[in-house]
């Protein structure tokens, strides 16, 4: 096995990465208290802890991968960072055996969505040198990373621990998404609640709830309702689908993330908004609010509401990436990762 080491802290993404990894021949751990010191040291930013995040904002704990110390840079096969595009040539000066000539041991794990663009946070498109593994599904078109990019749905690794409730007797819609003011939809918020929706997370109006109990919420939910405009993949999205919990979803996430395989209105979700780039307006706001109302009336049905949860599910199921034998998924990150790092 080769040994990579994986600066990524959120729980769902990791085990996904991790699985992956695993699959194709790579052993995996984290960087340990004295590594993240290091990687802090020289300039890497988003270096987070685990136990903090188990401890502020209420994720579960992954499971059990090992640790690295910064002695075990100097033999790493891989190095896998959250925001490789900015600190890639940081860990490069720090740790030369990671750049090998024109061959780099630094991998991209790209989780958030949208566009590729160029900013003041570094370069999204010419990924040369920092190889791209994401769910974003932009990097799977043609482009200037189309070379460099492994796009997939990622193998949720907690997807049979969720279930749907078999009577008919569903709860209060919830949303889940940690500050929501943030995320293009913070004015839905206030008229959401007055229709009943539970706006969860860390610095949203209902606060933050343990994410060991989201599968009890999502389990009898009418619906989740994503006050996101933009994601990759979404692991509440996942969570919900996985639940067979309908969810109700903006145009301009589907648009701005091109997640249409997995998003098909009427099908597998239900909509709200427009595809577009424009901040809500108050008409936005008030149209947002009546089709969201239209659809809690419309999943307030059980056949229908079964219907799309169960639809939901299932393409979920058919579009992640899968580490079973003889997959293709398997075959082609292996030939990805020999033709990027050897």
């Amino acid at each position: 096995m080769k040994k990579a080491i994986l600066q990524v802290a959120d729980t769902g993404p990791l085990e996904s990465l991790v699985v992956m990894l695993n699959a194709v021949g790579y052993e995996c751990y984290l960087p340990g208290i004295h590594l993240r010191r290091e990687l802090r040291c020289v300039g890497c930013d988003n270096v987070l802890d685990i136990e903090d995040l188990i401890s502020t904002w209420g994720y579960e704990r992954p499971f059990t991968i090992g640790t690295a110390s910064v002695e075990d840079m100097e033999t790493a096969d891989l190095y896998v960072d959250i925001k490789a595009h900015r600190n890639g040539p940081r860990v490069w000066e720090r740790w030369p055996n990671l750049q090998n000539g024109v061959r780099t041991k630094v991998l991209w794990y790209r989780i958030n969505g949208g566009e590729p663009e160029i900013t003041e946070h570094g370069d999204k498109i010419n990924v040369e040198y920092t190889p791209v593994l994401t769910p974003n599904q932009w990097y799977g078109e043609d482009g200037p990373w189309k070379n460099y990019s492994y796009t997939c749905w990622p193998p949720f690794y907690r997807f049979d621990d969720y279930n749907r409730t078999e009577d008919n007797h569903f709860r209060q819609p919830i949303s889940l998404v940690h500050n929501v003011n943030g995320w293009g939809y913070g004015a839905l918020a206030p008229e959401l609640r007055k229709l009943g929706v539970y706006c969860y997370g860390k610095g949203s109006p209902d606060g933050l709830i343990q994410h060991g109990s989201v599968k009890d919420r999502l389990r009898e939910a009418v619906c989740m309702v994503h006050l996101k405009s933009s994601d990759a993949p979404a692991y509440a999205l996942y969570e919900a689908l996985a639940s067979a919990c309908p969810v109700v979803v903006p145009r301009r996430l589907i648009w701005r993330s091109h997640m249409q395989e997995l998003l098909i209105p009427g099908e597998t979700c239900l909509v709200f908004d427009r595809e577009t780039h424009d901040p809500l307006s108050e008409d936005d706001i008030a149209l947002c609010t009546r089709e969201i109302e239209d659809s809690l009336h419309i999943l307030n049905d059980p056949a229908t509401n079964r219907r799309i949860g169960e639809a939901g599910r299932a393409k979920l199921q058919e579009l992640m990436w899968k580490d079973c034998e003889e997959s293709a998924d398997v075959t082609g990150l292996g030939m990805f990762m020999q033709e990027m790092f050897g």
